[in-house]
């Protein structure tokens, strides 16, 4: 064998060797990785900004709450589910698209797609990023890069800044075992219904008795008055329905153990729906149907 084929089969070998060694010892595998990398704890502040909507919630140390448009109590299971399946979806490691000119297929762009940024406690930049849909799928990317990434589950639903999908709609939430009295009054009627040891007392001009432990109309109430959650909010709109808040068709007032007293004033509007304003709030009154009307304004024979 020559010295020259020699040399050819020595570089062959070692160019198959090499390859060999670069196959095996680089990853360009596609991974599952997650997107957000940002530790939860350290989140102060979340700004969400849709072309429609703009909505930011903030902790402030103790506890998380509305702060943009206005300030309002947060619900929970609307925060929970932000920090559960928000943060922690996932992606591919490898990116469905590279360039700017992908971004509207993706509604990516700043006025199609829903921005979220983050903040720590000192208001520094922690992520800022924007999501969009195509189809029934979410896609992804950093507000300072190209790269586009297809999301493992549709989080565009739950990043919606809509406002009435993040604030409390609890009314009132009070617990039988904290209730001392409820006292209602309507057209037909003005009753107690009061805490004893035993049983539930029910008394009114002409009528004074124990409530049965297992009457269908005092459960109703009860259970009510401890998940009460309006299906509509009438927002810095107090003016508008303060005469009719001022002859309602039902006032409830519930004393609790503490000493406490919530008072709460049902107006009738229209559609069957009433405006409630609970004790003096006028910046923030609740839409609630009739039925709940109904579950009070009912005659002492209910109770019996």
């Amino acid at each position: 064998m020559s010295k020259n084929n020699v040399i050819l089969i020595i570089l062959l070998l070692i160019l198959v060797v090499a390859l060999f060694v670069i196959r095996f010892t680089s990853d360009t595998r596609e991974k599952r990785v997650r997107f957000f990398d940002i530790n939860p704890e350290k989140i102060s502040q979340i700004e969400i900004v849709s072309a429609r909507d703009t909505l930011v919630v903030s902790h402030d140390g103790i506890e998380w709450s509305i702060e943009y448009p206005f300030y309002f109590q947060i619900a929970e299971n609307r925060l929970d589910s932000f920090f559960d399946q928000v943060l922690s979806v996932e992606t591919s490691s490898m990116p469905v698209a590279l360039s700017e000119e992908s971004f509207a297929s993706y509604q990516l762009t700043d006025d199609r797609g829903t921005k979220l940024n983050f903040y720590d406690s000192h208001d520094k930049l922690l992520d800022s990023v924007l999501i969009g849909r195509s189809g029934r799928s979410a896609f992804a990317r950093r507000s300072d890069d190209n790269r586009v990434f297809q999301l493992m589950d549709n989080i565009s639903f739950i990043v919606s800044p809509r406002l009435n999908a993040w604030r409390n709609h609890q009314i009132v939430g009070f617990p039988a075992v904290v209730i001392e009295n409820i006292e209602v009054i309507y057209q037909l009627n003005h009753y107690n219904i009061t805490a004893t040891d035993s049983l539930w007392h029910f008394s009114d001009d002409n009528h004074a008795f124990s409530i049965p432990d297992n009457n269908n109309a005092l459960r109703q109430a009860l259970n009510k008055i401890e998940n009460m959650n309006a299906h509509g909010f009438k927002d810095f709109e107090y003016e508008e329905y303060a005469a009719i808040l001022a002859e309602p068709q039902l006032l409830l007032k519930i004393r609790t153990v503490d000493g406490k007293e919530t008072n709460l004033t049902f107006a009738y509007t229209d559609e069957e729906n009433f405006v409630v304003q609970r004790d003096n709030m006028t910046d923030h009154l609740f839409v609630i149907d009739a039925e709940t009307v109904d579950l009070f304004t009912k005659s002492p024979q209910h109770f019996q």
